[in-house]
């Protein structure tokens, strides 16, 4: 099972654990593909929750979302790069991301396995379908 429950996504957070979400390709500046991803993780301030444009690099084995080159205007929290906002509840900072970036309930997973949903929009899209995005 790939996506978390709301209560697992939840005692994640709480443990320190980050969740994070593959949201799918976005428009970027002209003759860049790129995707988007969200991320909300436990700071020393409180739950953060964060969105990043990265390079579409069209590669279904490279799945490490962290190390794409990042696409947008630099922030002082890096290129690509968006402060959704810091609260002091896990699940308020899971809506943040949700009603920030249209980042789905149903579709929060561990840290790290936001690329599988990438490699699938990659296979996808080669086999001339569509992913889904709910």
């Amino acid at each position: 099972m790939r996506y978390l429950t709301r209560g697992f996504a939840i005692g994640a957070l709480n443990r320190g654990h980050p969740v994070e979400q593959f949201l799918g390709s976005v428009d970027a500046p002209a003759g860049v593909r790129a995707v988007r991803w969200a991320t909300v993780w436990q700071s020393q301030l409180g739950y953060e929750a964060w969105s990043y444009d990265i390079e579409d690099l069209d590669d279904d084995q490279f799945l490490d979302l962290m190390e794409f080159p990042p696409v947008g205007s630099d922030s002082d929290d890096g290129p690509g790069a968006v402060f959704l906002g810091r609260v002091d509840d896990p699940d308020e900072a899971l809506r943040l991301a949700e009603e920030g970036v249209r980042a789905s309930p149903a579709r929060w997973v561990n840290h790290g396995v936001a690329g599988k949903d990438y490699a699938d929009l990659v296979r996808a899209r080669r086999n001339g379908q569509e992913w889904p995005t709910a």
